[in-house]
């Protein structure tokens, strides 16, 4: 075989020394076994422009951050003699082979297969031959299967010269997929094959998916699976609704889809509805004229007309009214806004990306939320895994959040020490990123230039975001009514159903290791706020008159929100009330303002984890 027909000479190959190799690795690379491409230059140059590539062989020194892959050519041919004597190029797996074994098939990503490739005994389907209309058994199952065998591992995609329906035409087979045409092969279309279908490190994912040039910390599977799904959806123009915990980066993931849409040159405007009276919200949304209410003063533009053919952002989307939601639910099919008080409509043609962190299904449900709304903005449902289930971001997520305190401090060169950070690994961050940054901002505003942050440090700026109350005992007269959900004491600055969810993160066993032998404070305001939770969860859920009888499970499944069944735990509700959490305990009638026994809870609230 010549190198013309095989790999081609590498005497043009240019050094890519210049580019560093930890960045190089971050590239993809893909062989393209194809006879055309390998002979013609003008269409391999064609191909590289169109798709976002570079030739391994010749442009290996312009790989830069844009760049998609690099790309391997081999003919996959042999020069034969028929019997008549005439040389003629075949198709000849061995020599893909070799080839796959010299490059190091390991390295590749992807291979791209030319669909019309024969099994190596047919001479390879000339441009006459397909074109003559004729039924033709050319398609390269027989070398993809060859392939998959000696090489399991690696991923094999068909394209073509032709399109999908000329192919089909020719073929008696079904088109195999997965398939790309060359014609239409572009930079984001190879990119999505790439994520879909190739073997890929993080590194790689994380260089196609654009996010280190935008320094977002995606290190965990699940993280970058989010932003997968986000980029493939980005160009589809529907309606997307981000769901997850409040802090676990909703806002982030929505600059990023249109950072990656072909509206990214168009304006972004985001809007917090949360609380938003009805009239204000309306003029928010979709802007007023002037007189159309007291102090409109002025004509104002909405949101939706300031984001047209651009992206809209709406947090917390379960907050709005009824009336608003009506609203917005005919903006949304019309793409049209009428401001509050005008009589004409005005476009707003906007990629809507919505964000909460309620149920909106039990929204639904309830009557707070229109069922017809929901339909339209979860055409795209994206969920983000909260913080603690993605452990793999935290220390990355923790040196961005340390360059950018410092720089917004006017500090310069603290670092934070090894222990310290398995101590930020291990907490669970009931806030998420949110939660993370407010701690390194504590951290470095404590610190000097050049100072190392300790473990003792981190645990002292865990224990200052948890201790949140100013805690007074509550009284046997001081009950709840309903039994659904206790009330707020007094002094909190979170309602009791929150500090409910504090009091189980400060259990867990990760916490406690965290917080060992720190702040003397926090551990009488955790046994106080232990008493007022479980006593008023008795309270709310007892029965009777005069004569109160306690419900252990109910009160168990009001705090945790979980039945506690078998009898380890009904064994431990027992032994909680003989401690002393009951305010009303039935052997002595003593009130109990708080926990004696720190180590019963934490047995309970393992229990409850693990089941």
């Amino acid at each position: 075989m010549s190198s013309e027909q095989g790999q081609r000479g590498r005497s043009g190959r240019r050094s890519s020394a210049a580019y560093p190799a930890a960045e190089q690795a971050k590239v993809p690379t893909i062989l393209v076994l194809d006879e055309r491409f390998t002979r013609n230059a003008d269409d391999r140059r064609a191909f590289c422009a169109q798709a976002g590539v570079v030739d391994a062989d010749d442009d290996a020194g312009a790989v830069t951050p844009a760049t998609r892959a690099r790309v391997y050519f081999h003919s996959g041919q042999t020069q034969q003699r028929n019997a008549s004597g005439k040389e003629k190029y075949c198709c000849d797996y061995n020599e893909i082979k070799k080839y796959l074994r010299g490059v190091g098939e390991e390295r590749l990503s992807l291979v791209l297969l030319n669909v019309f490739f024969s099994p190596e005994e047919v001479p390879c389907v000339r441009r006459e031959e397909k074109s003559s209309g004729v039924k033709v058994e050319v398609f390269g199952h027989t070398f993809k299967k060859k392939m998959q065998d000696d090489f399991p591992e690696l991923p094999v995609v068909f394209f073509s010269h032709e399109s999908m329906d000329k192919v089909a035409a020719l073929s008696r087979r079904a088109v195999p997929m997965p398939y790309l045409h060359k014609l239409t092969v572009t930079s984001r279309k190879l990119t999505e094959k790439l994520l879909r279908h190739g073997r890929l490190t993080p590194e790689q994912q994380r260089h196609l998916l654009g996010l280190d040039e935008q320094r977002i910390v995606a290190e965990s599977p699940a993280l970058l699976q989010v932003y997968y799904k986000a980029y493939v959806h980005a160009d589809d123009d529907s309606p997307i609704l981000l769901l997850g915990e409040s802090g676990a980066g909703k806002e982030v993931l929505a600059g990023y889809i249109r950072s990656v849409s072909p509206r990214k040159e168009k304006p972004m405007k985001s809007l917090n509805v949360t609380a938003l009276p009805t009239t204000l919200a309306e003029s928010e949304l979709f802007g007023h004229v002037a007189g159309a209410f007291t102090d409109a003063k002025t004509d104002k533009t909405g949101v939706f007309v300031e984001a047209n053919e651009g992206v809209l952002f709406l947090d917390e989307i379960g907050d709005l009214s009824l009336e608003i939601q009506a609203k917005l639910l005919r903006a949304i099919e019309t793409k049209k806004v009428k401001p509050l008080g005008a009589t004409k409509s005005k476009s707003a043609d906007v990629l809507l990306i919505c964000a909460t962190n309620a149920n909106l299904a039990a929204k639904v449900r309830d009557g707070k939320f229109r069922p017809d709304l929901l339909h339209r903005i979860d055409a795209i449902p994206i969920s983000i895994p909260p913080l603690r289930q993605r452990r793999e971001d935290i220390i990355p997520l923790t040196h961005n959040f340390l360059v950018e305190s410092q720089k917004k401090q006017g500090k310069v060169g603290i670092t934070i020490t090894a222990e310290a950070q398995e101590i930020l690994a291990t907490y669970d961050y009931p806030g998420n990123t949110r939660e993370l940054i407010h701690i390194v901002a504590r951290l470095v505003g404590r610190a000097g230039d050049f100072e190392q942050i300790t473990a003792d440090e981190v645990r002292e700026a865990i224990c200052e975001g948890l201790v949140v109350l100013e805690t007074a005992p509550i009284g046997p007269g001081d009950s709840v009514s309903g039994g659904a959900r206790p009330a707020q004491p007094a002094g909190s600055k979170l309602p009791l159903s929150e500090l409910s969810a504090v009091l189980r993160q400060v259990a867990m066993p990760s916490a406690r290791n965290a917080l060992a032998g720190q702040l003397p404070e926090l551990d009488q305001a955790f046994r106080d706020l232990l008493g007022r939770l479980v006593g008023c969860a008795l309270d709310a859920t007892a029965t009777g008159g005069a004569t109160r009888r306690y419900n252990l499970q109910g009160a168990m499944r009001l705090l945790t929100g979980k039945e506690l069944t078998g009898r380890a735990p009904a064994s431990l509700l027992h032994k909680i009330v003989d401690v002393g959490l009951g305010l009303d305990d039935q052997k002595n009638g003593s009130a109990k303002p708080y926990v004696k026994d720190n180590e019963v809870l934490h047995a309970l609230v393992d229990s409850y984890h693990k089941g």
